[in-house]
């Protein structure tokens, strides 16, 4: 059953397929609200706008990197403590850790089941 309360989720993605994949999962099943944004250097603004409880960030993305927006959304003084999950295929330790210390809380490999994506939201959302 869902916990969320409808807590609004901004997802950096650029690749529609996990767009679809994600806005199911967590719309449909999790009970979320969900902002999506194909564009990294987009992610700031829409962020000011949707004023999300969880930023879901594709690691890597055309013109602006994930751990780019992560480092600017921190310096904001309203997202400080809004929970980053990166979402990436990237399965080395050392650069997942290198988007952790650029401001993430958490960092999940693609592929993800869809109930692996929700519980982890649900716990990272609560704890805002």
């Amino acid at each position: 059953m869902p916990t969320s309360t409808l807590k609004p989720i901004l997802f950096v993605e650029d690749e529609p397929d996990v767009q679809v994949v994600a806005r199911l999962a967590l719309e449909v099943v999790g009970g979320f609200v969900i902002e999506i944004c194909g564009s990294g250097r987009d992610a700031p603004e829409k962020a000011a706008i949707f004023a999300p409880d969880l930023l879901l960030l594709d690691l890597y993305m055309p013109g602006c990197s994930s751990k780019e927006i992560a480092e600017v959304i921190r310096q904001q003084e309203t997202y400080v403590s809004v929970p980053i999950v990166f979402l990436s295929s990237e399965t080395d330790p050392g650069l997942q850790l290198g988007a952790m210390l650029q401001g993430g809380d958490d960092f999940l490999t693609k592929p993800i089941s869809p109930e692996h994506l929700i519980k982890v939201v649900e716990a990272r959302a609560q704890l805002r």
